[in-house]
Formats: structure tokens, sequence, C-alpha cells
């Protein structure tokens, strides 16, 4: 039987200081809204609708890939320009 270490209290603070660590990637408030949004679509009313693309609009994710998605289509409309297709 082993017996339990004592620490001074400075060691002990020092050990009981450690955090726990969130693994992966954060959810925008956005979207948990945006899916919240989705669900009220179903009510198929004009403004739940209007609300939900507008919230899915507003995540920062969302942003990034409609800038995306425009970058690629421009690029597909000057290598159609360029080609004479």
């Amino acid at each position: 039987m082993s017996t339990r270490q004592v620490q001074c209290p400075d060691c002990q603070r020092k050990r009981n200081k450690k955090t726990k660590t969130n693994v992966g990637r954060k959810k925008a408030k956005g979207a948990i809204d945006a899916q919240a949004a989705a669900v009220d679509v179903q009510a198929n009313t004009p403004r739940t609708r209007a609300a939900a693309v507008d919230v899915q609009a507003n995540t920062p994710r969302t942003r990034a890939a409609a800038a995306k998605e425009a970058a690629a289509e421009s690029q597909i409309r000057l290598y159609i320009a360029a080609n004479g297709y």
C-alpha cells in the first residue's frame, strides 16, 4: 500500500492549473442559428425561408465558400473566353 505524497501548496496549485483543451472546429453561432432556421423553413412561411437564407449567408464558413465558388466561376469564364468555347 503506497501512501499519497503530500505536496507543498505551490506545487499543488501548479499541477491543478491544467485546463481542458477543446478539440475540433468550434461551431459559429450563425451555423447553429442556421440549423434552427432550417427547421423553421419546414413551416414554409416566406419570412422563415428568408431568415434561414439570411442566417446561412452570415456564417464565416459559408461566406468563404461563396467567395471560393465565385472565384472558381470567374476562372471558368476566363478559360472559356480565352479558348473560344
